[in-house]
C-alpha cells in the first residue's frame, strides 16, 4: 500500500515540475504520538487550483524518539496522509495572505507495549479496566479540521506557512496479542493539577476527540 502510494506521489511530483507555475512542494516538521511524542517528516505537494483555491496533499511517516522520551513500546508504524482544500487570495502582492480551509486526515499507527498497562474496554465510562503485562495496539483515526492560517514569503520563492485547525477526530483502537489479562473496578481518577484528557487509544473501542491542529510548514513554489 505505501509503495503505491509512494509511485503516485513521485509521479505528482514529476509531473509537478512541467506545470511549475501551478506546483509548490512542501515540507513540514511533525511531532507524531505513537504513543511516544515521536519526530517525523512530512513531506507534499500544493497545486494553485484558481486564482483564489488551493489543494494540498502530504505524506507523514515517524523518524524517531524525541532525547527526552523513554521507549517504552517496540515495532512500532507510522502513516498518515492528509489533504486540505483551502480558499486563499493567490494574486495578491500582500506580504501576509490569510486563507481558510478544510483538511482531512488518515492516520495509521501501531506499537507493540513491552510495559505492563491497562485499557478501558469499549468506552472511557466503563466499570472496570483490563491490565496486563504485554500488548500489540493498532489504532487508526480519522480527522477534519478547519484551518485558519497565514501564507508568507520569506525569500525568492520560499514561503512559511503558519495556522491552527479545529474540528473532530475519530479514533478506533483494537488491543491483540494480550498477556496475562486481568479485569479490575475502575477507580475514580484523581484530581491533576493541569486538566488534560486520557489518551483516545486507551479505549479498546471507537472514541471521538475534539481536535487541535497547530501548524508551521514551508512551500517552496517552482
Amino acid at each position: 500500500m505505501n509503495k503505491g502510494l509512494l509511485i503516485l506521489f513521485i509521479f505528482s511530483f514529476n509531473y509537478g515540475l512541467a506545470q511549475q507555475s501551478k506546483w509548490s512542494a512542501t515540507f513540514t516538521p511533525a511531532l507524531v504520538e505513537n504513543p511516544e511524542i515521536n519526530y517525523g517528516w512530512q513531506i507534499g505537494m500544493c497545486y494553485d487550483v484558481a486564482p483564489r483555491f488551493q489543494a494540498l496533499s502530504s505524506l507523514t511517516t515517524g523518524l524517531g524518539i524525541l532525547p527526552l522520551a523513554k521507549p517504552v513500546t517496540t515495532d512500532k508504524n507510522y502513516f498518515r496522509i492528509k489533504s486540505e482544500f483551502r480558499y486563499i487570495n493567490l494574486q495578491s502582492h500582500d506580504w501576509v495572505r490569510p486563507y481558510v480551509g478544510l483538511q482531512t486526515s488518515l492516520v495509521s499507527r501501531s506499537w507493540k507495549s513491552v510495559n505492563s498497562g491497562s485499557y478501558y474496554e469499549g468506552t472511557f465510562q466503563s466499570d472496570s479496566v483490563v491490565n496486563f503485562t504485554s500488548a500489540r495496539i493498532n489504532s487508526k483515526a480519522i480527522i477534519a479540521t478547519i484551518q485558519f492560517g497565514v501564507n508568507t514569503e520569506i525569500l525568492d520563492q520560499v514561503y512559511i506557512d503558519l495556522s491552527l485547525g479545529l474540528g473532530t477526530k475519530w479514533v478506533s483502537t483494537k488491543y491483540t496479542e494480550v498477556t496475562d489479562p486481568v479485569k479490575y473496578e475502575r477507580i475514580s481518577p484523581k484530581c491533576k493539577l493541569v486538566p488534560s484528557p486520557d489518551p483516545a487509544y486507551w479505549v479498546n473501542g471507537r472514541v471521538n476527540r475534539f481536535q487541535i491542529n497547530p501548524t508551521i510548514s514551508f512551500q517552496y513554489h517552482f
